[in-house]
């Protein structure tokens, strides 16, 4: 159920809004600063627990590796 929620947050773009009020609101790095496959990673690393914070180990759990990776390709380096 989360899994389907968080992809038709992406589809609709209020994944991207969300996402935003951190990444390109001032609190946490621009997101297109990275390549996808640094965000991938990055996310991956969320979700397994290697890395830590306060909001993102949930919202990596809640994806699945495929939708980390679309996401990826959406908001990373052109």
């Amino acid at each position: 159920m989360k899994k389907t929620i968080v992809f038709s947050l992406v589809v609709s773009g209020l994944f991207a809004a969300n996402c935003s009020v951190c990444h390109n609101g001032g609190y946490q790095a621009k997101l297109d600063k990275y390549t996808p496959a640094q965000i991938s990673k990055m996310m991956m690393d969320f979700k397994s627990g290697k890395k830590t914070g306060m909001t993102m180990p949930g919202i990596a759990k809640a994806m699945s590796d495929k939708d980390i990776n679309k996401v990826a390709k959406e908001f990373g380096k052109k």
